[in-house]
């Protein structure tokens, strides 16, 4: 907003974009709470709250079914549940695979996602729905190349 040729220091385009960033709230300090509201936080090691760093997403591209990793769902009939059997894990209730035993040591520490589906009957869609949260624009349909990517993803 500085300007050397004016000895106020103001500038119209300066003057301008304060009055419409006041105006609709977007000052430095609401700034700053806005972030420090939105930003995730997790209990530490000493019980402080600290923000999240870092995520792993683990994303099986047709990789095992959910029923033989991480929602084996021990207690369904038979037909429903998966061939393994399930272990308890660091939290309380909570059972994975009995394949996954280092995983399930530390799942205290992971968020786990059961929620998500979509209505999409193969995978390229599906991936793109997944990891971009919009439908492919041209629908349900396999991929047999690779394609630009229609939409930022994470």
């Amino acid at each position: 907003m500085r300007n050397d040729h004016d000895p106020v220091g103001l500038t119209r385009r300066g003057v301008i974009g304060e009055v419409l960033a006041s105006a609709v709230g977007l000052n430095l300090v609401g700034l700053l709470r806005a972030r420090a509201e939105a930003a995730p936080l997790v209990r530490g090691a000493k019980g402080a709250l600290l923000p999240i760093r870092s995520c792993i997403a683990i994303f099986y591209y047709g990789g095992p079914s959910q029923l033989e990793t991480f929602d084996p769902k021990p207690d369904a009939p038979s037909e429903i549940r998966g061939e393994f059997g399930a272990i308890e894990t660091s939290v309380p209730g909570l059972r994975v695979s009995e394949h996954l035993p280092m995983i399930a040591r530390v799942m205290h520490k992971t968020a786990l996602i059961r929620s998500m589906h979509h209505k999409n009957t193969l995978h390229d869609p599906a991936s793109i729905h997944t990891f971009t949260g919009r439908l492919p624009p041209q629908g349900d349909f396999e991929l047999f190349s690779a394609t630009p990517q229609q939409f930022p993803s994470w």
